[in-house]
């Protein structure tokens, strides 16, 4: 790592790249912000950058409230996709056809047949 071109100072990295890489992959996959994840998670946003670029220890007590942000706007996501998927099943429903015997139409479901 190399150090300020001024002073020559090197900070220090006590933290877990791997562990920091796998935080901004799971934030960049819910479409979060630094900044917003700061806010959902309670966290400064300086802490999050630092232990994603593995320069900070990733300590439970500044990563449960980083990853509960993440799940909560996880299931959120999945819920919007579901009300998606539900709105657009019922618009691509089955255009009218006619039915085999007849002139009748039916949208999708069986005629009703007559009761006798």
């Amino acid at each position: 790592m190399k150090g300020c071109p001024k002073c020559g100072y090197v900070p220090t990295s006590y933290g877990d790249p791997e562990v920091g890489a796998k935080l901004k992959r799971m934030r960049e996959r819910v479409g979060l912000s630094v900044a917003e994840l700061s806010a959902l998670s309670g966290q400064p946003r300086s802490t999050i950058s630092a232990i994603e670029r593995g320069e900070r220890k990733a300590r439970r007590a500044a990563v449960d409230p980083i990853v509960s942000a993440m799940r909560r706007r996880a299931e959120e996501m999945r819920e919007v996709v579901s009300d998606f998927e539900d709105e657009a099943s019922e618009r691509e429903r089955p255009l009218c056809v006619p039915e085999p015997a007849g002139e009748a139409l039916y949208c999708g479901e069986s005629p009703e047949l007559p009761v006798a």
